[in-house]
């Protein structure tokens, strides 16, 4: 009987009306400083949008372009996000989101990139797979010659890192080269939910924008800061 209990509550959990807590309006309030009624708005706006107070894996890797690459960057930002291991972003998460990105620290962002293309989880990327991981980071943030930088740091952190020559970096030899190289550094502040929309390029990125609703896209907001529901 406990089974079915169990069950019985399990379900009656899940039709249960969202709620947002004054506990969990002050922590989105502190950690975003936006205002309480703002976030009241924005409460109301995704409670419309996702009645089961849920944004699974497969869902949020829709709101960004197609492409392998993209979906398994995707996934790594997606456990990010998901601070509770819950399988799913709720509102908070969802609310806090473009903060928690915008703040992660280089390592972590440079850890994110390098797992995308670390396929066989072997802790090691030859040149051109390098050169792929800093393609990416480059057309996140936007700007001309992406190729010609994204060899120029390659070249530069192999000549730097890989002492023993044998033609591969660990993340760790990945990371420890990159912390050294201030113009890498620099690029990376600016990686934030809305350039992951140009992880595949310049091409998909408006594209992508308009399917997209984290809040980098969603919901939009007139000019007196009223959120206005985008359908």
């Amino acid at each position: 009987s406990g089974l079915i209990m169990g069950s019985a509550s399990t379900k009656s959990n899940r039709n249960k009306p969202l709620v947002l807590t004054a506990k969990k309006q002050e922590m989105i309030t502190e950690t975003t400083k936006e205002a309480p009624e703002e976030i009241l708005n924005l409460f109301e706006v995704f409670k419309a949008e996702f009645p089961r107070g849920t944004i699974f894996r497969k869902e949020f890797s829709q709101f960004y372009p197609n492409g392998t690459s993209t979906t398994r960057y995707c996934d790594h930002i997606f456990r990010a996000l998901d601070d509770d291991n819950s399988g799913y972003i709720s509102f908070e998460e969802w609310a806090m989101a473009d903060y928690l990105i915008t703040r992660a620290t280089p390592a972590n962002k440079l850890s994110w990139a390098f797992k995308v293309y670390d396929e066989d989880n072997s802790d090691s990327l030859d040149k051109k797979e390098m050169l792929s991981v800093l393609k990416s980071i480059f057309s996140m943030v936007g700007g001309e010659g992406v190729a010609t930088k994204a060899r120029f740091h390659t070249d530069r952190l192999f000549r730097v890192i890989d002492l023993d020559g044998d033609g591969v970096l660990s993340e760790s030899e990945f990371i420890g080269g990159c912390i050294q190289d201030s113009e890498l550094m620099g690029e990376l502040r600016a990686i934030n939910l809305d350039t992951m929309h140009r992880f595949e390029g310049e091409d998909q990125y408006q594209e992508s924008k308009k399917k997209c609703k984290m809040r980098c896209c969603w919901p939009k907001t007139n000019k007196s800061d009223a959120v206005t529901l985008v359908t």
